[in-house]
């Protein structure tokens, strides 16, 4: 029935989140203080399970009555839709951030490591069911300054070309049936 497969679902979701934290995948090289020197020390998995929680702690504060009558799009939203238009914000932090990173970089070199990054985060996100985060960051990729920069982008290499183009399929905002 129905209310048994909610129920399991119910259970399988609370097993996921009570369960141990894996251990963080700590990055290859640090400043003296401590501190990444640039995202791409990072690992990519690390990265999609930051911006996980990060979102997963928006998400959770979303009330019920934020989804009415298109609260977010109205006046007074900040008051009657505040962690949906959190969610929007973060949305576009980490959209714009994504490009940013790109495109701060001078080397056609650097900037193919930095699509490639992204789009392992991206994977990882997918396998994280963070498809918000997914779409952020398919999004900061398509942004128009990055998409144009067509030699990086041919220099990526067919896996992750293919892999870019599958994400963007997923992420259309077209109705499946």
């Amino acid at each position: 029935t129905i209310a048994a497969k909610s129920a399991d679902k119910s259970k399988e979701i609370k097993r996921m989140i009570t369960g141990s934290a894996p251990e963080p995948i700590l990055p290859k090289s640090l400043t003296a203080s401590g501190q990444l020197q640039t995202i791409f020390d990072a690992h990519p998995m690390e990265v999609a399970r930051q911006l996980t929680l990060i979102e997963y702690n928006i998400y959770n504060k979303i009330r019920p009555t934020e989804c009415l009558k298109n609260a977010w799009n109205k006046e007074g939203k900040e008051l009657n839709a505040r962690s949906i238009t959190a969610m929007i914000k973060r949305f576009n932090e980490v959209s714009n951030w994504v490009a940013t990173e790109i495109l701060k970089l001078n080397k056609e070199k650097m900037r193919v490591k930095a699509l490639c990054f992204f789009i392992d985060v991206a994977e990882n996100c997918k396998g994280l069911n963070n498809l918000n985060g997914l779409l952020e960051i398919v999004s900061g990729l398509n942004q128009g300054p990055v998409h144009r920069l067509t030699d990086t982008w041919s220099a990526i290499g067919n896996k992750y070309t293919s892999k870019t183009v599958s994400y963007t399929h997923l992420t259309l905002p077209t109705k499946r049936i």
